[in-house]
């Protein structure tokens, strides 16, 4: 996931300093690594991704007495 994030978000503000700061890392090593690696228009693609629906999540105590309802 990190070297995700340092990819798209390099590819996204072209700002070795920037994400450096938000890695804690040296820009001169983000600089190294993740320039060139992803297009603006993937970058912008992937910052646009969301989690789903808070609905889709299952608080850990109503899990727990459905998996003890099915003898888990």
């Amino acid at each position: 996931m990190r070297h995700s994030y340092a990819s798209y978000r390099f590819g996204q503000t072209s700002d070795a300093r920037r994400v450096a700061g938000e890695l804690g890392n040296r820009a001169v090593v983000v600089h190294r690594h993740y320039r060139e690696l992803v297009k603006v228009a993937d970058a912008e693609s992937w910052s646009a991704i969301r989690r789903g629906t808070e609905a889709k999540v299952i608080p850990m105590a109503a899990a727990s007495r459905v998996l003890r309802a099915r003898g888990c």
